[in-house]
């Protein structure tokens, strides 16, 4: 049956459905259930993802990466444009993607 009758027919089941949407709606942006706190917060959510564990050991190397950079830097493209005004915009995108709350987007966010 379509799914106006199944809840037309099943009051309990439009309540639970509608509870569960209503909180993902108000509640999505506000990270996850670790970060709440008080004796009224709801049980985890599917939705809900845990923050990933921080890097045990990063292997990356600052210092090759700082003068790959630097390298890219001083040297200019074929058109005129400087690879330093490239890399300004690409951290001004990293950044306006991050969201304090959920700790998502950024550059390892991955919501370029």
């Amino acid at each position: 049956p379509p799914l106006v009758e199944s809840y037309a027919g099943d009051q309990e089941a439009f309540d639970r459905s509608f509870a569960a949407a209503w909180y993902k709606l108000t509640s999505r942006d506000m990270g996850p259930v670790t970060r709440c706190i008080g004796p009224d917060v709801p049980p985890p959510q599917p939705f809900q993802a845990a923050l990933p564990d921080p890097p045990r050991n990063p292997q990356v190397n600052y210092t090759h990466v700082n003068e790959l950079v630097r390298g890219f830097i001083a040297s200019g493209l074929e058109d005129g444009e400087n690879y330093a005004a490239l890399f300004v915009r690409l951290a001004w995108r990293c950044a306006s993607t991050f969201r304090m709350s959920d700790y998502t987007g950024g550059c390892n966010g991955a919501r370029l």
